[in-house]
């Protein structure tokens, strides 16, 4: 009878174990978006050229760039390249400057057309798996415009239908213009260039 009773907590013991493991994986299951989530932040801040090349996939990461990519990743893609569009854009965006500049009426406007850019290094930019999601900041006088993304692209050119071209009302005939070009990320952008027009 003493058997037959510790039998019978054995396999009591054994169904609970079985049942909080289905449980634990059911649950899991119904995580899975988050955890999706969360592996794709994870993927978006990962650097091959350091993290694979101090693992056993070290072999992923060339220790010369090839010659699709400046960059040296085996797992990132090459990018796009696009010609220039160079058809008089459909619409301009008017920007209106920060009320911080506005010291002195207009004395004309500026138009600014971002056709294409590139020339860059890859060095650190992009994410882990696909190239630069490029987006252009103009700043003229107090006015801040924003072109359009373009994903996957190393030598990005806006279309004539896309958010491409910019009127600045000008306060200052001298006003310097700045451009600066930066890859689009899910949390943050990195830069990637800037210049400057006096």
């Amino acid at each position: 009878m003493a058997r037959e009773l510790h039998l019978g907590s054995n396999i009591l013991a054994a169904l609970t174990s079985i049942w909080l493991r289905v449980v634990d994986v059911v649950a899991w299951w119904l995580d899975a978006p988050r955890h999706f989530d969360n592996f794709m932040e994870w993927l978006d801040h990962l650097d091959p050229s350091r993290a694979l090349a101090s693992s056993k996939l070290g072999f992923l990461v060339s220790s010369a760039p090839s010659k699709g990519s400046s960059r040296g990743r085996a797992l990132q893609r090459a990018g796009f390249v696009h010609a220039a569009d160079e058809k008089p854009s459909a619409a301009f965006v008017d920007v209106r400057p920060d009320a911080h500049h506005l010291h002195a009426p207009p004395c004309g406007s500026v138009e600014i057309e971002v056709l294409q850019a590139g020339g860059w290094t890859r060095q650190n930019v992009g994410d882990a798996f696909s190239a630069e999601d490029v987006f252009g900041v103009i700043v003229v006088d107090g006015g801040v415009g924003v072109t359009s993304t373009k994903v996957d692209s190393v030598v990005p050119a806006w279309g004539a239908d896309e958010r491409r071209a910019f009127r600045f009302p000008v306060s200052d005939p001298a006003a310097t213009l700045f451009l600066g070009l930066f890859d689009e990320g899910r949390c943050d952008d990195t830069p990637i260039g800037r210049c400057a027009v006096a």
